[in-house]
């Protein structure tokens, strides 16, 4: 994929103005104190234009989205917002990669994302990188009340991931409880 000049630019502008918001004057050595990893707008705009397609019109997938640096890349680079998707660990991440997006989807005069479209999990879940709806942020919710904690992976187990595969999440959820 080759990006414009006027993309790439609008590229690099958002991303050096969020990390200039977000870690205000940190060094790196300080950063990574922090366990905050940052992708420089160039490499993201170099993983972009490494894409074979043409456009980015299908479903994109950050497995481990932080702050959501290369999906509000690609919303600037032309994705619409119902076609992004960020799984991320860290639930205080999470919250600031949803505000990012809206604010980039704001920018550009697009539709805020979906709130289930970036969700907190394990990426070594595959549940966590397969289901993204209302229902996992349900699944999630009722994991924490019923253990104390969550983003974890399933406590249901591979009970609830072998009734996920090849039915429909709801049902499995009912099955286990996890109904709202």
């Amino acid at each position: 994929m080759k990006l414009s000049e006027e993309i790439k630019s609008l590229i690099m502008k958002e991303n050096n103005d969020f990390r200039a918001r977000q870690y205000g004057g940190l060094t790196k050595a300080e950063r990574k104190k922090l366990g905050a990893v940052y992708t420089p707008g160039e490499v993201i705009i170099s993983r972009l234009e490494s894409c074979k397609s043409d456009s980015l019109d299908g479903a994109i997938l950050d497995p481990c989205c932080g702050s959501g640096n290369i999906l509000a890349a690609c919303l600037i680079a032309g994705a619409h917002p119902y076609n992004i998707f960020g799984n991320e660990i860290e639930p205080s991440m999470v919250e600031l990669c949803k505000k990012r997006i809206n604010a980039v989807c704001d920018m550009l005069g697009k539709p805020h994302v979906r709130e289930w479209q970036i969700h907190c999990g394990n990426a070594l879940d595959p549940t966590a990188l397969t289901c993204f709806d209302p229902e996992y942020d349900l699944m999630q919710q009722k994991e924490l009340e019923i253990y104390g904690e969550r983003h974890t992976g399933f406590k249901a187990g591979e009970e609830f991931k072998k009734m996920h595969k090849g039915k429909k999440l709801k049902e499995a959820m009912e099955k286990y409880g996890f109904t709202n």
